[in-house]
């Protein structure tokens, strides 16, 4: 996947400085070393991205060295920290120039255990307008409605629910 794929046709990568497939190769040492160093600053955010379910080191950005580090938006789906994920927040955060989240419990919590001021801002799906989407965004695939649902584990009640759900409102 590249920002230039057919989801998004007007973005034009060139005018982009971006690392978008390091999910792919978060795994190699060596591509995260040469992205450590290429970069001036370096910035993590995602839904998930701090869900110790999924954890990696590189989520956290150990890759970068000293370089300044900032997250915008990460999410962590966490109503409470333990001591240990406290301490692993911690250490793999305290050397962060700037801390953002998505969600305000993951503020409070992250604020709370490091020590310092860790911002709330909004999903950065939502800082774009319904036009700026459909600007960058590709022709709808599917002209029905339907509903769409995205769900982090099997979740069979969830799924039963939204199934019944577009049952009952005509939806695919």
């Amino acid at each position: 996947f590249t920002l230039t794929s057919a989801a998004f046709p007007n973005v034009d990568r060139d005018d982009l400085d971006l690392e978008v497939d390091l999910w792919a190769r978060a795994e190699d040492p060596k591509i995260l070393e040469e992205l450590g160093q290429r970069y001036s600053a370096v910035i993590c955010g995602s839904d998930q991205v701090w869900n110790l379910r999924w954890y990696h080191p590189a989520y956290f950005l150990t890759f970068a060295g000293d370089k300044p580090k900032f997250s915008y938006g990460a999410s962590m789906a966490l109503q409470e920290l333990s001591d240990q994920e406290r301490a692993l927040f911690r250490a793999h955060l305290e050397n962060f120039d700037g801390i953002s989240v998505r969600e305000s419990q993951a503020a409070d919590m992250l604020g709370k255990a490091m020590g310092r001021e860790v911002w709330w801002v909004l999903d950065p799906t939502l800082l774009l307008t319904q036009d700026q989407w459909d600007e960058v965004c590709a022709p709808k695939m599917v002209q029905e409605k339907y509903l769409f649902c995205y769900f982090l584990d099997k979740a069979p009640g969830a799924r039963r629910l939204a199934k019944s759900f577009a049952r009952r409102h005509g939806l695919k």
